[in-house]
């Protein structure tokens, strides 16, 4: 929150006021509050990974750490997670291609969380085959659901066009997705200890800032 939006609600919800540099004080102790409490979180990293593994088998955890010499404390660097009921469900339902998408963590090291999304592509010229469902286009082959080239062409068969749809599309086949279980983990304070090294939080990288403004004297 800014400086003016902190003293609007102040003045909103306890109708008084308090000088701009308390604002100011109060932010800077509740980042610290909120930043503190993440970086003590990789540290769990360890911990969290042998619940992950303990409930069900299938589970996978991997951590990749940066430990540039020896007697220096590790920084995180990467981890990925795969939980079993996650995994089974794709392999039952799903199409078999796919790719990746992902989004930014917004905090104080950053990051980015990446997951695996059906991918679409889409080409001008076209070539169909009916009995293989597959169009050149290429969106039939990878959504599973005939083109507006693949319905022309059942039109003019005279069939019905569900019969094309794919089988991830199929009752059957959300049955089997939804019948997987992700299986429930235990709270932070009954998670495994392990003897693992502390994991410190990944260098902080400040982007490049605005370049400051240089005033030039005029020449007299």
């Amino acid at each position: 929150m800014k400086l003016n939006e902190v003293g609007a609600d102040v003045r909103l919800r306890y109708a008084t006021e308090i000088r701009c540099y308390r604002y100011f004080k109060a932010i800077k102790l509740a980042r610290q509050i909120v930043e503190g409490e993440s970086s003590k979180q990789y540290s769990l990293l360890w911990s969290y990974g042998a619940e992950l593994r303990r409930a069900p088998s299938g589970n996978i955890f991997k951590v990749n750490i940066n430990c540039p010499t020896l007697g220096l404390q590790p920084r995180f660097a990467r981890c990925y997670i795969c939980f079993d009921g996650t995994r089974n469900a794709l392999t039952k339902a799903c199409i078999p291609f796919t790719g990746l998408d992902g989004c930014h963590i917004k905090h104080k090291y950053g990051g980015r969380l990446t997951f695996q999304v059906r991918y679409v592509l889409f080409t001008d010229s076209f070539l169909m085959d009916l009995t293989k469902q597959t169009c050149s286009c290429n969106y039939w082959n990878l959504v599973g659901i005939p083109c507006r080239h693949g319905v022309a062409a059942i039109q003019r068969k005279v069939d019905d066009p569900i019969k094309y749809v794919g089988k991830c599309y199929h009752k059957s086949t959300y049955e089997k997705c939804y019948n997987e279980v992700i299986t429930l983990l235990n709270g932070q304070d009954k998670c495994p200890k392990t003897s693992d090294p502390m994991i410190l939080p990944p260098m902080l990288k400040c982007g490049p800032s605005r370049p400051k403004k240089v005033e030039q004297e005029a020449e007299v």
